[in-house]
C-alpha cells in the first residue's frame, strides 16, 4: 500500500535521491488526502504556490495519488486557472473499482498538484498533428529483481495514438538498449514517420541515466517488480533534467486505452522477460538472493528513514501488532530533504514571484 501511495512514495524518493544518482522530482504544490469514508485527513503545501505559478504563465498538473489509469488527471493552464478546485475535487474523487487490487483500494485517496514538465513541439518532429502533441516523453523503465530489462515511451500520439516506442536490453551483463518491434511481422510502427530513427537515438540517449537511477530506487524499496516512469526534456528545453514521475508496483508496459491491438505489447513485454529471466535468475545466484529478500516491508522502510508512528505506552501494551494496513496508515517519514525537487526552485526563482 505504502508503494501505491504516490504522495507517501514522494517523500520516500525524496529520501533516497541522493544515494540513487540524484533522482529529481516535481514539487509538490499543493494536496489533500481524505480517509476511505471521505473525511478531510491532511492537507499540505500552499495554494499561493499554485496561484503564483499560473500567474507567471506556468501550468499545474493534477492528478489522485492513488491511481493508476489516468483516471482523474487534468491539466490546468494559466488561462483556465479558474478549474483548479474542480480538478483537485476529481482527483481526489476518483476511484478504481473495477480494474483494482485489494492493495490499491485500501490507498488513502488524495489528489495532489504539480508544476507541468515540459512537452514537446511540433518543430523538431515535423509532423503536424502526426507529432508526439503536447504530452510530455515518458520513458518507463521495467525492473524485475533489481535489473532493468525493458522500456518503453509514451510520448503523447503517435499519429492514431499509437505510443509505440519500445527499447530491451541486449542483456543483463550489456548496457547497450535497443528499440524493438512490437511483433516479429513487421517494424516498428514510429518507424513509418521520416523521424523515426531520430526519435529513438534521441530518447536512446537517456536510457543509461534513468535504469540506473530505476535499479537503485528499487533496490532501496526491496521490490520484486516495479515500473518506474521518468519523464525526459523535449529536444530544445534547455537545462530541463530528467525527472521521476511516479512508480508502479507489479505493473506491465501497455495501456488500456490504445487506439491500436494490444496484443503485440502483451507478446513483446513476455518475450523479453522470458529471454531475460534466465538471465536474471543466474544474476541472483550470485548473489544469494534466489531465496527472496532477508528484510520486512518495515524494515526496509525504517532503513529510508519511514516508520509507523508510535502508539501511546498503553495502547501498545494491551494491543495487537499493527496489521499491514495499520502500519501504512501510521506511515511517518523522517523530513524530507528536498533534494530531488532543488533543481525546479532554482529554475523558477523569480520567475513566480
Amino acid at each position: 500500500m505504502v508503494l501505491e501511495d504516490k504522495l507517501l512514495m514522494h517523500t520516500v524518493v525524496d529520501r533516497v535521491a541522493e544515494s540513487c544518482g540524484g533522482i529529481k522530482q516535481l514539487p509538490l504544490l499543493h494536496w489533500e488526502q481524505n480517509t476511505l469514508e471521505g473525511k478531510t485527513r491532511e492537507t499540505g503545501g500552499n495554494l499561493k504556490d499554485v496561484k503564483r505559478l499560473l500567474a507567471a504563465g506556468f501550468g499545474v498538473f493534477v492528478k489522485p495519488s492513488h491511481g493508476a489509469n489516468n483516471e482523474g488527471n487534468a491539466k490546468v493552464t494559466p488561462d483556465k486557472k479558474e478549474h483548479f478546485k474542480k480538478a483537485m475535487s476529481e482527483a481526489l474523487s476518483a476511484r478504481y473499482e473495477d480494474q483494482a487490487s485489494t492493495a490499491v483500494k485500501r490507498v488513502l485517496p488524495g489528489a495532489m498538484a504539480q508544476p507541468l514538465y515540459p512537452a514537446p513541439g511540433v518543430e523538431f518532429w515535423n509532423e503536424g498533428k502526426s507529432g508526439p502533441g503536447n504530452s510530455p516523453l515518458e520513458l518507463k523503465v521495467q525492473v524485475l529483481w533489481g535489473k532493468a530489462f525493458a522500456a518503453s515511451v509514451y510520448g503523447g500520439t503517435f499519429g492514431e495514438g499509437q505510443r509505440d516506442l519500445f527499447f530491451e536490453r541486449q542483456s543483463l551483463s550489456s548496457s547497450k538498449w535497443r528499440a524493438a518491434p512490437l511483433s516479429p511481422a513487421e517494424a516498428p510502427p514510429y518507424a513509418r514517420y521520416g523521424n523515426g530513427g531520430e526519435v529513438s537515438a534521441y530518447l536512446e540517449h537517456f536510457l543509461p541515466q534513468v535504469t540506473s537511477q530505476a535499479e537503485c530506487l528499487v533496490g532501496r524499496l526491496g521490490a520484486p517488480w516495479l515500473r518506474v516512469d521518468f519523464f525526459v526534456p523535449p529536444p530544445g528545453a534547455g537545462r530541463v533534467p530528467v525527472v521521476l514521475n511516479e512508480i508502479e508496483y507489479n505493473s506491465g508496459v501497455h495501456w488500456s486505452r490504445l487506439q491500436m491491438p494490444i496484443e503485440p505489447w502483451k507478446w513483446k513485454y513476455h518475450k523479453i522477460k522470458d529471454t531475460l529471466w534466465d538471465d536474471i535468475w543466474r544474476w541472483l545466484n550470485l548473489r544469494g538472493m534466489h531465496d527472496g529478500p532477508t528484510k520486512g516491508g518495515l524494515d526496509i522502510f525504517k532503513d529510508i528513514g519511514c516508520t509507523p508512528k508510535k502508539r501511546r505506552w498503553i495502547t501498545e501494551l494491551f494491543s495487537k501488532d499493527l496489521t499491514p494496513e495499520e502500519s501504512y496508515r501510521s506511515m511517518v517519514c523522517q523530513g524530507a530533504s528536498g533534494a530531488s525537487t532543488e533543481w525546479w526552485a532554482s529554475k523558477t526563482a523569480g520567475a513566480s514571484k
